[in-house]
């Protein structure tokens, strides 16, 4: 066992050292830019904003304490954030495409079913989603007259956007009515 945990340390180190090498080649020619922004914000700005990231992910990790535990009532909050964490690392990794598929691999291998693991993790996704959609419809209406008042032809803008946001929301929520509506229905066919 100790052999296999030693591996997996080495395959993810290495992986880490590939994101970086691609990252720093990608980045090359605007690394001295980067740098130069970089160390123009004040350090007390990078606490804040590296606090304000934590903060947001122990809320998270909580979030998915209780809806986790409906199901697995001996899930303890640092699995949570460790489920958390891996949820992060493939939303950062694969722009969201394996952020449930993975962390429905890290409730399966503690033991809970994957209809659970893939339907809980599907709720938390549209959760986060839901808030997150919240919060920038909050910051679109309420900073709206801000932004006209710094740019010229900003109106125009927030309006399309918040259409669109608002169509895809619900279409999104159709297809999950619907797809609750046919389990609840094939369920009380049984």
């Amino acid at each position: 066992m100790k052999s296999n945990n030693k591996r997996g340390y080495i395959v993810s180190l290495c992986f880490l050292v590939l994101l970086l090498g691609v990252t720093f080649i990608v980045f090359r020619d605007k690394l001295p830019d980067i740098m130069n922004a970089v160390t123009q914000i004040p350090a007390a700005t990078v606490a804040v904003i590296l606090g304000c990231g934590l903060a947001y992910q122990l809320i998270d990790s909580l979030m998915c304490l209780i809806l986790v535990r409906s199901r697995m009532p001996s899930l303890t909050y640092l699995q949570a954030f460790e489920l958390t964490m891996c949820g992060v690392f493939g939303l950062v990794c694969s722009n969201s495409i394996i952020t449930v598929p993975m962390q429905s691999v890290y409730l399966y291998s503690k033991s809970l079913d994957v209809g659970h693991t893939v339907g809980l993790m599907t709720v938390k996704y549209i959760l986060h989603k839901a808030t997150v959609f919240t919060f920038a419809l909050a910051m679109l209406l309420f900073e709206h007259a801000v932004a006209a008042r710094k740019r010229a032809g900003c109106d125009e803008i927030p309006a399309a956007g918040l259409c669109g946001v608002l169509s895809y929301n619900h279409a999104a929520g159709a297809a999950v009515h619907v797809g609750v509506a046919e389990k609840a229905d094939a369920a009380h066919h049984r």
